[in-house]
């Protein structure tokens, strides 16, 4: 009984001494329990109880543009789209792909209406000409929306910087920076005039957590982000009605990354819908999936001396994947 009373006085002594240590302690708790609780908060509120405000961008006759839309996640916002009352513009670089997807879309939706825009990114980034001549031919459209998903670049994902090639590195710059940066600015004054209107641009979880392989991409995606906040704000500043939200994107299971579905890897259609329910939350960066940002924020969160380990870890392993994909290829 003696010990106990001895453990329960000791630190109403030391508060006795040092009252200010104590006062800042209590401080410090007080200030991280109600960050931590509105974090909770935050994320419970755009996951689970926010409703999307997509509706508001429906006109008469509303038009979406979706990047990258001849398969994977760009074809699943384009199924997304016209479910939701869109009439869509498939883009891509390969015509037999995307006149399959027109054909699927207007069979399950007949009536929507599909058009395609063909300019392939790979060849055709900086050619301002060509790509002015292909956003010229949406010039009769109500583009109420552009979705900017087109990503990727070379076949490897995963290389070390002095094996890049000049190629690759242009194509990662091309397909995850360039093309979205002056297709926007091509079809920013239009959809000021549509107002209001949306720009939703796919973004990747690489751009929070650096990782060995990929510095061109990941510093591409970092650009897709810093460059989505800064044209989010830039809208708000001038006074314009045109809601600029980055989207987030881990792991997916699509038809040419055929990955295990299960809680942290979705398919396709299933990250549209939820990256689509988070359009008028008011901010400028999100995860689309639950998950995902779960996950993420574990990891961000764990001390960098195990969280380095473990990512560098996690993409050798990633990486000898892909070396012996391409040797069975």
């Amino acid at each position: 009984m003696e010990i106990i009373n001895s453990i329960l006085q000791t630190p109403q002594a030391v508060f006795r001494r040092k009252p200010l240590v104590w006062a800042l302690l209590a401080a410090v708790g007080t200030i991280w329990t109600g960050k931590t609780l509105a974090s909770l908060g935050s994320f419970a509120w755009l996951h689970f109880v926010h409703r999307s405000s997509l509706e508001r961008y429906k006109s008469k006759t509303p038009w979406a543009l979706v990047t990258g839309s001849s398969d994977g996640i760009g074809k699943a916002f384009a199924h997304e789209l016209c479910s939701r009352g869109f009439n869509v513009v498939l883009h891509g670089r390969n015509e037999k792909k995307l006149e399959n997807v027109r054909a699927e879309l207007l069979k399950e939706h007949p009536t929507r209406k599909v058009r395609i825009f063909l300019f392939d990114v790979a060849v055709s980034a900086g050619d301002h000409a060509r790509l002015d001549a292909a956003v010229d031919q949406l010039e009769d459209i109500d583009l109420k929306v552009l979705i900017n998903n087109v990503g990727g670049g070379a076949k490897r994902l995963w290389i070390p910087l002095q094996d890049y090639s000049g190629d690759d590195t242009r194509l990662f710059l091309d397909m995850n920076c360039r093309f979205q940066a002056e297709l926007t600015q091509r079809l920013l004054p239009r959809l000021i005039k549509n107002g209001p209107s949306l720009i939703m641009n796919i973004g990747s979880f690489v751009s929070e957590l650096p990782a060995p392989y990929i510095s061109v991409f990941g510093g591409a995606k970092a650009f897709g982000k810093a460059w989505s906040r800064s044209l989010h704000f830039e809208m708000l500043t001038e006074g314009h009605d045109v809601e600029v939200l980055q989207v987030q994107v881990g792991m997916v299971s699509t038809p040419n990354e055929p990955r295990p579905e299960n809680i942290f890897v979705p398919n396709a259609r299933r990250m549209a819908q939820s990256a689509l329910d988070k359009v008028g939350c008011g901010r400028s960066v999100v995860f689309g999936y639950w998950p995902h940002q779960l996950h993420c924020s574990l990891l961000v969160d764990l001390p960098s001396v195990v969280r380095d380990r473990l990512l560098m870890r996690i993409v050798k392993g990633l990486k000898e994947q892909e070396e012996r994909d391409l040797k069975t290829e």
